[in-house]
This record gives C-alpha cells, sequence and structure tokens, in this order.
C-alpha cells in the first residue's frame, strides 16, 4: 500500500524520503551492504589506512570504510547525480 502511495509522489519527495530512510538506518546502526565482503572488510583495511570508494551509491561501503580507518581517509566518487545528492547528504548530517 505504502509502496504505491508512493510512486504516485513526485520525484523530489521519493528522494527525500529516501535520504531520510539511510540516515534513520545510519542513526539506528543497520545501514549496511547485503554482499558477503561487506563483513570482511576488516581484514583488508586498518586504523590509519586510506581508502577510495568509485562508485561509492548512497555509502554503504563508505561508512564501514570510515569506521575501520578511523583517523584515516575515505574518498568516496558517486558520478550519478541523484545518487551523489543523497551520498553527500547522509555524509554530512548522519
Amino acid at each position: 500500500m505504502l509502496t504505491k502511495i508512493a510512486g504516485l509522489l513526485p520525484a523530489s519527495v521519493k528522494l527525500e524520503l529516501r535520504r531520510l530512510n539511510y540516515r534513520r538506518q545510519i542513526k539506528n546502526g543497520v545501514f549496511r551492504s547485503p554482499e558477503i565482503e561487506f563483513d570482511r572488510l576488516g581484514e583488508l583495511i586498518s586504523h590509519g589506512d586510506w581508502v577510495i570508494d568509485v562508485g561509492a551509491n548512497v555509502g554503504h561501503y563508505t561508512r564501514r570504510f570510515s569506521e575501520l580507518c578511523g583517523n584515516g581517509r575515505v574518498i568516496a566518487f558517486e558520478p550519478h547525480p541523484l545518487t551523489f545528492s543523497l551520498l553527500a547528504r547522509i555524509s554530512h548530517r548522519g
């Protein structure tokens, strides 16, 4: 039912609802990727490392990279303008 209603909303409202949903997930600590390798990132990234996330999407990996590298640095690149706007808003307001 909600999916049908959401489908009728303007694109700008849908974008904002997605942003709010991702932000809620981050705040509650449940924002993550379902991919198997996501749970193995700690084997590859250490505190102080620098990581480049190409095709960052909305930040599933970007957020995890940030947690793992601590005082290191994460550089995230997302070429799609709408997806980038979600990533940028989530990253700065998390």
